[in-house]
This record gives C-alpha cells, structure tokens and sequence, in this order.
C-alpha cells in the first residue's frame, strides 16, 4: 500500500530519492508515526519524518540536500532538499526509563523497537520506503477506524505522564475517543504529573493551546481532572481578546482556572514568555479587579491601568463588571498632555514631586473636565492647583 497519495509532488520527488539510497545502500529506511497515521485519515501530513536502521550521517551525503544539522547525542537530522523539503531524519532507537516521569537514556536499535517506544497505536505505524508496505505492529489501523487514542503498552502514562496531555491533544484534533480514562484519572490520583519538569509540564499545556481545538481540548482536561477549569469560561467573547494569538489563548485557559496552583506552575516556568509571566503574577497577586470596581472616574480608572501592559488588560476583559472600565480606558489610552515637567518649572515649581503633582492634577481634569488647553489653564489657574494639591494632601 503506498500511503504518499497526500503527499505533494515534491515531498514525493524527496521520499523517492530516500528510497533508492536505501535501496542501493541496503539500508532500511521508514515513514513513521504522524504522516503515516494522517495518510489513513486522508489528511496531508504536517511534516514527514523519516526513520532509519542506520545512523543518519550514512544517508546524508546520498541524498540531494541544500543543507542539514545534525543533533550527535540523539543521532537525529533536520534537513532540507534541494526542492525545499523539510524533514527530520532520525535512527531508530529504543528507549528505557530508569524511573516514572525521568527523560529516557536512548540506544539504537531497529523499528520494531523504535515503534514499541511510540506514545499511542496510532503514532506506532511506519511505512518501509523500499518494500512500500505499512508496518503496524499494535493494530494502530484498527484504532485510528475506530477513532480510539490507545497507549502502546502498559505503565504508559505513568513511565512519561506527558503523554496524558497528547492523549488529549490528539482526541480533541481528530474527533477520537480516550480508550484509558479509568487509568489516566489513577495516574492523576497518584500525582504522576509531579514526576515531570515544570518546563514539560508547560511545554505540554502551550502545545495544548496552540491546537485549533483548544476549547475542546481543555474540556477534555477538565473532565479527566487534569486541570479544575469554570468551563464558561473558556473561549469568553472579549473585544480585547485575538484568540489567533495563542498567548491569548494561554491567558484565558488561567483566567478559567480555579486552581491557582496550576497557574502559578506555569507562570513560574523558565521558558514563558517575560510579558506572560509578569501577566499571570500580577493577576494573582494584585487586586486590580476590585481597584477598577471601586474607581468612579475617568482619572481613576487612568491611574490604576495607566502602566499596566496590553496582555493585562486582556485576562482582565474578561471581568464584565470591569469591561466598560477598560473602555474607558483603552479610549484614553493615548491622551498627552501638551504640558511637560520643564513649562512648569518654568513658572517657578522646583521640587521634583511637586512638578509630578501638577502634571497629575491637569491630567485629572483633562480625563475628568475634558480640558482642552492646558497651558493655558496651568497660566491662570496655578495658584488653585497648587491649593488643590495641597488640600488633598
């Protein structure tokens, strides 16, 4: 059965020169997990990866390549073909846990080894390039026909608990079942997500929120008790809220959470982005909700959001009781005054906290009076700004 009819004809044109390489040098070479597992879905593959029973380097100068890097400590390739292909060119391996959650110590090996290492039946396919025949050694083909996300062996998720959260990626892209609920929801009982780093632990949930199904996927971690999520709230309509940006998606997945555990585990993360991390920490720990609820003015509502940053504002959209705040706000956002701390001192202020007294004041009466000329106004009016300041402090 040959599995490339979705492939395009470039893809084809590099599949092909594999082929006779293994085919000239003996090698054995394979399509393995996603393209093979799409091809029975009938969707084209998002990438293409090839394994071998022979470290890459072998292939490589075989092959009509424009460039290639080659990772030594896994015996792994990303390459690219002279027609712009793209591939990861990677030895089959085995893998052995020393402990549950621990990375794998890795040893070359061949596919049958390589596909019993694979997370589920579906990802466990490969497709041999010179016999052009599929090898499915778990009934990979019966679960994806019968739409079932299925561990390849036992222990599965307790040996690498991330798998959980591609167990669910991949029952909400395709629309699939979870035939091992029972025993994700043991695993998660038992804590196995603890055994992992907190940077697999994110790298998961981001992978999660960069699926076109993330609602869905969410869901799904809600109902396994993989996360404690107010489902309302996931996807909350917001006109500050890009969903395409998957940041957004990330904050809105927080702002759901009632476990705020969980959001700090991410928050905390060393590879979050600066802005998401300082986003999530002041949201836990600051009570600008309830500043902006008590607020009554235009002013007011400037002086708490005024260095607030835009993915801020965004988990804080999705109050509705703050909404009309943020409005507000975000109308005002680019207000100057045609005022500066250098046309006052001119006028005789010299201390550096009063100067900022004064910018504030006609600040307030710009947001508040919707005064027009403030020069103007600071000219005749100093000597009452001055006992304005003075009487509020």
């Amino acid at each position: 059965m040959d599995i490339t009819f979705g492939f395009d004809e470039k893809q084809k044109e590099a599949i092909s020169n594999i082929a006779k390489v293994c085919r000239d040098k003996g090698i054995r070479g394979f399509i393995v997990g996603g393209a093979v597992r799409d091809a029975f879905l009938k969707i084209s593959p998002r990438d293409i990866d090839m394994c071998f029973e022979e470290d890459p380097r072998n292939i490589i100068p075989e092959v009509d390549l424009e460039d290639f890097i080659y990772y030594e400590p896994f015996s792994t390739a990303t390459v690219r073909f002279k027609n712009g292909v793209k591939m990861d060119f990677i030895r089959c391996r085995k893998e052995v846990y020393e402990r549950n959650g621990a990375l794998p110590t890795i040893m070359p090996s061949d596919i049958k080894d390589d596909l019993r290492r694979r997370d589920f039946t579906v990802n466990a396919l490969a497709f041999d390039v010179v016999e052009e025949v599929v090898i499915d050694p778990f009934g990979g083909i019966t679960d994806i026909k019968g739409k079932r996300i299925k561990s390849v062996h036992e222990n599965s998720y307790r040996e690498d608990p991330t798998r959980i959260f591609r167990a669910v990626k991949y029952a909400a892209r395709y629309g699939f079942i979870i035939s091992e609920t029972d025993e994700i929801r043991e695993c998660l009982k038992e804590g196995v997500l603890n055994s992992i780093s907190n940077e697999r632990y994110f790298n998961e949930i981001y992978s999660l929120c960069r699926e076109n199904s993330w609602i869905e996927a969410f869901l799904c971690c809600n109902e396994l008790g993989i996360l404690s999520l107010e489902e309302n709230s996931l996807g909350k309509k917001s006109i500050f809220a890009d969903y395409s940006d998957t940041n957004v998606r990330l904050l809105n997945l927080a702002n759901s959470n009632s476990d705020r555990l969980t959001v700090r585990r991410i928050a905390e993360n060393s590879i979050v982005q600066k802005q998401i991390k300082e986003t999530l920490i002041c949201f836990m720990e600051k009570d600008t909700i309830d500043q902006l609820l008590a607020v009554r003015d235009n002013f007011d509502i400037y002086r708490v959001l005024k260095n607030s940053s835009p993915y801020y504002r965004i988990i804080l959209s999705f109050e509705y009781r703050i909404y009309y705040k943020l409005l507000n706000f975000e109308k005002n956002l680019d207000l100057k005054l045609n005022l500066d701390g250098e046309y006052v001192k001119k006028a005789g202020i010299k201390e550096g906290r009063e100067v900022g007294q004064v910018l504030e004041h006609v600040m307030m009466l710009k947001l508040n009076l919707g005064l027009e000329c403030e020069k103007k106004y600071f000219d005749e009016n100093l000597g009452a700004i001055l006992d304005a300041i003075k009487h509020k402090a």
